[in-house]
């Protein structure tokens, strides 16, 4: 297997290594039906170095009627919950949605309860580098998530209109800055972010979306102002132009009303991240999700008990849908503190 040691089988070593795979453990490699041959041949010469325990598991799409449902059977769950480590790779070669278990998936959390390490690499490998999780990422978001775990609530503001409060006393900090490194911990490779999961039924008032806003499962980015009141947690109303339509017609599909409920909402950390990093979805997701001082919220599922510290929102929302819309020059306050003005970290702490 030596002969075989590139480039990047070194990168995959050195990625993992800072989650401390180690030898003897058992490492589950979990991919779609469709993954680049290379990469994994890649993943399994770094496993095979650190001496792990590893298979590679391969789930194929699955639809309950028209709608695609979370992949995996009882016999992957058996096999996941095994494992000490949990690895998903990017799957589709084509730069698509990867079609994984979700990390709100009962089993998946439970597989975190009892002390697994998951992590998810949703860049293409040729982007990680340059995505690399730095130490001033991880200092800045866990310096961010110790203010989110003081506060009680939270208020986003705009001179667009946006008016937003919500309610998050008792709820702990949610990161991701790439590492899984400790028992019950998730994470994304390459990511940098903080979020919370707001009580359920506490969000009111208004969020107004403008360019370069982003909504993750429509793949497209805002063109023009979406308007979206909330009153109790719920979404109540959609104003807008032709991306209004069309994420009210996503969420009408799910036919339920759970979808139109708060998630989670947080800010990114990542000073690298940002439109045109990766493609297509990739491009969505590490803008969404990471971008320096931007907002991120989600409706819809919130399901993710503690696992960790700082990973896992404690949210109570179970939902058939999961929408992420960020990007928005917001002002974000944690209780009366500024955290975020206009698309920049302002707070000297979490800078």
């Amino acid at each position: 297997m030596t002969k075989n040691i590139n480039e990047q089988s070194l990168l995959i070593e050195e990625m993992l290594k800072m989650s401390k795979v180690k030898e003897g453990e058992r490492v589950v490699v979990v991919t779609t039906h469709e993954y680049n041959q290379e990469d994994l041949r890649d993943y399994r010469i770094a496993l095979d170095r650190f001496g792990t325990e590893s298979v590679h598991v391969v789930l194929p799409p699955r639809a309950k009627g028209t709608k695609l449902v979370q992949p995996g059977t009882a016999l992957f769950y058996d096999i996941a919950v095994q494992a000490d480590f949990l690895l998903f790779p990017l799957s589709s070669c084509a730069g698509e949605k990867p079609l994984l278990p979700s990390t709100h998936h009962k089993v998946v959390i439970e597989f975190l309860q009892k002390g697994g390490r998951a992590l998810h690499v949703q860049s293409p490998l040729s982007k990680v580098r340059e995505m690399w999780p730095t130490e001033e990422i991880i200092s800045r978001t866990l310096a961010g998530a110790k203010l989110m775990e003081e506060a009680e609530t939270i208020r986003i503001a705009s001179k667009s209109g946006t008016n937003l409060t919500m309610n998050k006393k008792g709820r702990p900090a949610h990161t991701q800055y790439g590492v899984a490194d400790v028992p019950g911990r998730w994470d994304n490779f390459a990511f940098g972010c903080v979020s919370c999961t707001p009580l359920e039924n506490s969000a009111n008032g208004t969020l107004v979306l403008e360019p370069p806003g982003a909504i993750s499962p429509l793949v497209r980015f805002i063109s023009e102002p979406v308007k979206l009141t909330l009153k109790d947690g719920y979404i109540t109303s959609i104003e807008g132009g032709l991306e209004a339509k069309l994420l009210g017609k996503w969420l009408e599909q799910w036919g339920d009303p759970e979808s139109y409920g708060t998630s989670h909402v947080g800010w990114g950390t990542h000073d690298k991240a940002g439109v045109g990093t990766g493609g297509g979805w990739l491009n969505l997701v590490s803008y969404l999700h990471n971008a320096y001082g931007t907002l991120l919220i989600a409706f819809g599922d919130s399901y993710h008990p503690r696992t960790a510290k700082y990973s896992g929102g404690e949210g109570q929302r179970e939902s058939a849908s999961h929408c992420d819309i960020g990007g928005m020059e917001v002002d974000f306050y944690l209780d009366d503190r500024l955290i975020c003005s206009e698309g920049r970290i302002v707070d000297p702490e979490c800078r």
